[in-house]
């Protein structure tokens, strides 16, 4: 297999095991450029199959959001569109890809953009039309036309096998000076557990540099956040398409360094899991209080509480 990013074939293996399953899994790094995947990729058919039918089963055991899904899921909307905020995308034709249960979408609408989505999963996209009314598509990126000024991506792109090719769709998908909002895990991070990383989900792991790298040719960074084991990155669509920019030679050694670094040490100390328990107690404690609330009802009261803040 050669490397997505580089095309190159000198990786280094860093994990033998999904998280979840225990099974089988290579994931490797590549050496000449620091992307880190799954080794070999699954093919677009397989992963368009699964996604439809199996994942969500597999990864929240539901074929429907559960209500502590649409509390969290609407208060991280409102996250979300602060960051957008802050870098003045508040209005605007709007694409959220990979919608999930259409909280974003609903939420958006409600607060400024004119918001669609589009969702591999029947299950989630159905509960989304039904619940909210929301303009959800059942499909796949590729299904996709029109242009957008603002697309959104929330943990999505670890999921695709080729994200160069999917950056120049989204690149397709944007009016000219169009925003598009990537979100993803933080390979780099030491947030997360040692024995909780790779997953036959995620395809591909980004850091900072490998998904702006991914991206090069088409979009240009705004505004980057990796502060915890999350990362974001707004970018603006290029005029023209650019030639394509590599890590750098410091940054690829910086990330070989912190991926290899994963260890319970760095996960309690440095990662802070300890806070990440405290914070898990408050979010039980929350749940519990939402079991005979109606879903949209949810989503209002947290728009409501925001536009009483702005």
């Amino acid at each position: 297999m050669s490397c997505t990013l580089c095309r190159c074939d000198d990786f280094k293996l860093i994990s033998e095991k999904d998280s979840k399953s225990k099974g089988e899994l290579i994931v490797c790094f590549c050496n000449i450029c620091s992307m880190v995947s799954q080794n070999p990729i699954p093919t677009e058919k397989q992963v368009e199959k699964y996604y439809a039918l199996e994942y969500r089963q597999d990864y929240k055991q539901v074929f429907e959001p559960k209500l502590k899904h649409v509390y969290r899921a609407g208060n991280l909307a409102v996250e979300r569109l602060g960051f957008l905020t802050k870098n003045n995308v508040v209005s605007g034709k709007l694409l959220d890809v990979g919608a999930g249960g259409g909280e974003f979408t609903y939420v958006s609408s409600q607060l400024g953009f004119e918001s669609m989505g589009i969702e591999p999963n029947i299950g989630y996209s159905n509960y989304a039309k039904d619940q909210y009314e929301a303009k959800i598509k059942t499909g796949q990126l590729a299904d996709v036309d029109g242009k957008f000024d603002v697309i959104t991506m929330f943990h999505v792109m670890e999921h695709i096998p080729d994200p160069v090719k999917t950056f120049k769709k989204l690149y397709d998908l944007l009016n000219e000076d169009g925003s598009l909002f990537i979100e993803v895990p933080n390979i780099e991070s030491f947030s997360q557990s040692p024995n909780n990383t790779f997953f036959k989900a995620h395809i591909h792991y980004f850091s900072a540099s490998t998904l702006i790298a991914c991206a090069s040719q088409y979009f240009s960074s705004v505004e980057l956040n990796n502060s915890e084991n999350i990362l974001r990155i707004l970018f603006n669509r290029r005029s023209s398409i650019n030639e394509f920019e590599l890590p750098t030679k410091s940054d690829i050694e910086c990330s070989k360094k912190l991926v290899t670094q994963m260890s319970w040490f760095n996960y309690v100390f440095k990662g802070k899991a300890y806070v990440k328990a405290l914070n898990r107690v408050r979010v039980i404690i929350k749940d519990a209080q939402l079991i005979k609330q109606e879903p949209r009802a949810i989503l209002d009261s947290i728009v409501s509480k925001e536009r009483k803040i702005s």
